[in-house]
């Protein structure tokens, strides 16, 4: 909740593209490791590589291979149906990061390095998980005509974009306290 004659910085657009690009790097690697190990079980270990070397082994002469051939080889073996599926899992594992860190911490990993954090509109007090989920699907949104509604973030008054309008958001500047990192450092070092 803001507090009688506090001050609020709202966060720039560059320094929300930096702590989003921290958490698409930290994104990046857990998720491409879960997200092989995921492939590998929806496609049954029949990758569109494995197909296609089928569809060149059926064809006695390569050149005579069509974009309608590998099409109907593709959709024969269910690779489009699959590709969603792992598609839709991936979006669910991002939404999940994004969303708990915010519920949980106000920022994601990101977020919390460049000192953000994510509030209600109204009152930078903490959103509800339902206002946190639709600020996630909100990105979608921001992102489709060609990324203007986070360039948004630019223009606006309290840099909201699209995302942060539809959910009542906003993404402001915290100061950092350290005191439960140091106590757990501590705690960890066996440092009294």
């Amino acid at each position: 909740m803001q507090e009688r004659g506090q001050v609020v910085e709202y966060a720039s657009l560059n320094r929300r593209i930096v702590a989003a690009s921290i958490d698409l790097l930290i994104l990046i690697l857990v998720l491409a490791p879960i997200m092989g190990f995921i492939s590998d079980i929806v496609f049954a270990g029949r990758s569109s590589d494995i197909l296609l070397n089928e569809l060149s082994l059926e064809v006695t002469d390569s050149d005579k291979i069509t974009g309608e051939m590998i099409f109907v080889k593709l959709w024969e073996n269910d690779f489009f149906k699959n590709y969603l599926i792992v598609q839709l899992i991936s979006f669910m594992l991002i939404g999940v990061y994004v969303i708990s860190f915010w519920f949980l911490y106000g920022s994601t990993p990101g977020k919390w390095m460049c000192a953000c954090k994510v509030v209600t509109a109204k009152d930078l007090g903490k959103p509800s998980l339902l206002r946190l989920i639709i600020r996630f699907f909100g990105y979608i949104m921001s992102a489709v005509p060609l990324g203007l509604g986070f360039i948004m973030v630019a223009f606006s008054d309290n840099k909201q974009g699209l995302h942060d309008k539809i959910a009542g958001t906003a993404v402001v500047i915290f100061k950092h306290d350290f005191t439960k990192f140091n106590e757990l450092r501590s705690k960890l070092l066996g440092e009294k």
